[in-house]
């Protein structure tokens, strides 16, 4: 059990999610630099990898076609 979960009750799963306690909610934490940082390279990656899939899948087609 994390640092982050024993503080404020909020899992690993359902980490964004406001919490419901007896006496207020607690909203979700804004989202760290670390983790804009870690979106950002996903993003990166995900395009270099589906990007040319995506021009082999057009290629492909456009061979088949004419």
């Amino acid at each position: 059990m994390g640092r982050r979960q024993r503080r404020t009750g909020r899992g690993v799963i359902a980490s964004d999610e406001t919490i419901r306690t007896p006496d207020r909610l607690i909203p979700p934490s804004l989202p760290t630099r670390g983790h804009r940082t870690a979106g950002c390279a996903l993003i990166v990656l995900g395009a270099i990898f589906a990007l040319p899939a995506v021009f082999n899948t057009v290629a492909a087609i456009h061979g088949l076609v004419g």
